[in-house]
C-alpha cells in the first residue's frame, strides 16, 4: 500500500513539473501584450479605418483565445482533481487506518477550497478581459449587436465546477465523519 502512495505522489509531482515547464515555455514564446486604453486607440491607430478595424478585431480574437485557453486549463485541472478525489475516496475505503483517513480527508478538503478560490480568481480575470473586448467591439460597431465572447457560458461552467467542488468537500466531511467516529 505504501508503494501505491509513493507512486501516486511521484506521478503527481511529474505531472506538475511537466505542466509548469510547459507553461513557462508558452510564456516565453508569447509576446508581451500592452494594455491599450481608449485614448491610445484613438491617437495611435489612425492610419485608416480598415487597418484600425482589423487591429481591433485581432485584439478581440486574441482576448477570446486567452479566455478559451484559461477555461480549457481550468477544465483540465478540474477533471484531473475530481478524478483524484474519487479515486482517493475509493482507495481509502479499503484502508482501516483512521488516522490516515482523517489526514487525507483534511488535505482534500483544503485542496478543494483552494480550487474554489482559484475558480473565483479565474472568473474575475475572464470578466476583466471580456470587458476589454466589449470596449474594442464598441469602437468597431456603433451599437453592440452581439457579444463575440460567450462570457455567460464560461461563467456558468465555472459555477458548476464550484458546485461540484463544494459537493466533494461535503462528501469528504461525511466520509471522514463516518470512518473516524463510527
Amino acid at each position: 500500500m505504501n508503494r501505491f502512495i509513493l507512486s501516486s505522489i511521484a506521478w503527481l509531482i511529474l505531472f506538475f513539473t511537466i505542466n509548469i515547464s510547459a507553461q513557462r515555455q508558452r510564456r516565453a514564446k508569447a509576446r508581451p501584450t500592452r494594455r491599450i486604453s481608449c485614448r491610445t486607440i484613438h491617437t495611435n491607430m489612425n492610419p485608416n479605418e480598415k487597418q484600425r478595424q482589423s487591429r481591433l478585431e485581432n485584439k478581440i480574437k486574441e482576448i477570446h483565445n486567452n479566455i478559451r485557453h484559461i477555461t480549457q486549463l481550468a477544465m483540465s485541472w478540474f477533471v484531473f482533481f475530481v478524478t483524484i478525489n474519487y479515486a482517493s475516496m475509493g482507495w481509502l475505503a479499503t484502508s482501516l487506518n483512521r488516522a490516515i483517513i482523517g489526514t487525507i480527508a483534511g488535505a482534500f478538503i483544503v485542496q478543494n477550497f483552494l480550487g474554489i478560490v482559484a475558480l473565483c480568481k479565474t472568473e474575475t480575470a475572464i470578466m476583466k478581459m471580456s470587458r476589454q473586448a466589449v470596449i474594442y467591439e464598441n469602437f468597431i460597431v456603433d451599437k453592440l449587436e452581439a457579444k463575440s465572447i460567450p462570457t455567460e457560458l464560461y461563467t456558468d461552467l465555472r459555477k458548476y465546477m464550484q458546485l461540484v467542488l463544494l459537493s466533494i468537500v461535503a462528501a469528504w466531511v461525511i466520509y471522514a465523519a463516518i470512518f473516524i467516529w463510527c
